[in-house]
């Protein structure tokens, strides 16, 4: 007997530590589409967030995978298994310039974490007298001790000042729309900003790396400057100091490109991966160039899972070979500039939407008090994600003043998706003036 919403609430709380979630409870899916306990369906425009780009249920990645529980679902101990070796093998051949060298792990947060360990082993290796790092404000990173630490947004620290790790710092983020500097007349200041906290914090001696979101996805769909990458990079490179890009959200297709660096022309050192890796699996990574991973001896790496997790690292090399078989990467390009494009008609009508945004299935709308003001409004924003929930639509609120309206359907999205989508998104508009 299927239970009521209101009585999964009630055991939510009963038994549940606190999250970030809401009705409805979702009971399955396909493709794009989800369903709840109570029968009724959504389109799912959120994508776990941003974990099935494939899709719900693919049914080549669910027989790949049913076939793999049948057969092995853990592999015992240290010893290998050749699902890890063709998983790696493949992110050496799709991931741009040098990075070939791969440490699974269960998650994004972890991927983030291990990223910065090799960063500060080869800091150390290299005679660095400290390992501090530098990341971005607005940024997100995970919700681990360290990888909390990097991220930019203080709400999600709320009491947890003790948890904070003292050697992460923070620079200017690329937020164009909420810099009161304006491009391209600032001369990317928000870049030239890490030549400043070299002078006035941290010596760049004392500097590991620097981590960034290529595209910065909680933060909004932040798409920073032409030049940017470029110029961080030249300032990481004069200073012999490691650039690692977070391409947790970003990477497999979204945007796009396989990866949103390749946007830019700039390859990180470092590079983390998760959420749409594993296909709905749990599943992370770090890649990194053979330079850098040369500094890695056994032992400073280990997990439970991650390279012996043989039933996520199957999922995830069937999820790429889907990735590039049905062409998701190009179907994001296109659906994703068809869909901006429509976005940015109903900001240009509505008083109460600010800019549309974004690369590829990787979209923002800023929801303000108004144009002038650029004001954020989230209670606003919350009107909008329940009048589509009502309609038939999810879609998530984020950013640091929970004011932008994140759209990262999966990449199998088609253009009467789209079509459906803006016609009860403008529907939804007219309702909550």
């Amino acid at each position: 007997m299927e239970m009521s919403t209101k009585s999964l609430l009630k055991e939510v709380d009963e038994y549940l530590l606190p999250l970030p979630s809401y009705p409805p409870f979702i009971v399955k899916g396909q493709g794009m589409e989800v369903e709840d306990q109570e029968g009724n369906v959504y389109l799912d425009f959120m994508s776990g967030p941003g974990v099935l780009n494939t899709g719900n249920c693919h049914p080549e990645i669910t027989k790949a995978v049913q076939e793999q529980v049948g057969k092995l679902t853990q592999c015992p101990g240290n010893t290998h298994n050749i699902e890890s070796i063709n998983l790696a093998r493949k992110l050496a051949e799709i991931t741009p310039g040098d990075l070939q060298k791969t440490f699974f792990c269960n998650s994004g947060a972890e991927a983030v974490e291990g990223a910065v360990k090799v960063a500060k082993k080869y800091a150390s290796c290299k005679g660095k007298p400290g390992t501090g790092m530098v990341a971005l404000e607005h940024s997100f990173h995970g919700r681990l001790s360290l990888s909390l630490s990097l991220t930019g947004m203080s709400g999600r620290k709320k009491g947890l000042g003790n948890f904070i790790h003292p050697a992460s710092h923070h620079i200017m983020a690329p937020y164009c729309y909420r810099c009161a500097l304006k491009y391209p007349a600032c001369d990317l200041y928000c870049a030239q900003s890490l030549e400043d906290f070299f002078l006035s914090h941290l010596p760049a001696d004392c500097v590991a790396a620097v981590i960034m979101e290529p595209l910065m996805g909680v933060a909004g769909a932040i798409v920073p400057p032409d030049g940017y990458h470029k110029r961080i990079r030249e300032i990481c490179d004069k200073h012999e100091i490691l650039l690692i890009f977070d391409e947790v959200f970003a990477g497999f297709g979204r945007t796009g490109k396989m990866f949103a660096s390749e946007h830019f022309g700039v390859v990180p050192d470092i590079m983390t991966m998760a959420k749409s890796l594993g296909a709905g699996f749990p599943l992370g990574g770090v890649i990194t160039s053979p330079k850098v991973g040369s500094v890695i001896e056994v032992g400073d790496n280990y997990t439970t899972y991650g390279w012996n997790n043989v039933v996520g690292l199957t999922a995830g090399l069937k999820n790429i070979e889907v990735i590039e078989k049905e062409n998701l990467v190009k179907n994001a390009k296109t659906m994703g500039d068809y869909f901006l494009d429509k976005l940015k008609e109903s900001v240009e009508i509505c008083p109460f939407l600010g800019e549309a945004r974004g690369l590829g299935l990787f979209l923002g709308v800023e929801v303000v008090k108004d144009k002038k003001s650029r004001t954020p409004d989230p209670d606003m924003a919350k009107k909008i994600k329940s009048g589509l929930m009502g309609k038939g639509h999810l879609v998530g609120v984020t950013g640091n003043y929970s004011c932008v309206m994140r759209i990262t359907p999966p990449l199998i999205l088609t253009k009467d998706h789209i079509d459906r989508f803006i016609r009860d998104w403008n529907t939804t508009l007219e309702s909550v003036k």
